[in-house]
């Protein structure tokens, strides 16, 4: 009976602090998650104002290819 009581006494001091340092790491894990979700969305957002530009200059490209296509053939 005083090993059931002892047990008993164990368990409700550390559960607590138990319970708490999960909560801890809940939020810790949380944190980085949305900080990752963030580095995330902002990589995106450069991954497409890298392809909107690299789309730009392959227009540009090609108006200049017409260019000379018109110059070469006019001479």
């Amino acid at each position: 009976m005083v090993r059931i009581s002892c047990l008993i006494s164990f368990i409700l001091l550390f559960l607590p602090r138990s319970i708490e340092s999960i909560n801890l790491q809940k939020e810790t894990v949380v944190k980085v998650i949305e900080e990752i979700t963030a580095v995330s969305q902002q990589t995106t957002a450069s991954s497409e104002e890298i392809a909107s530009s690299m789309e730009e200059q392959a227009a540009s490209s090609n108006e200049l290819t017409q260019y000379t296509q018109q110059l070469t053939a006019n001479k």
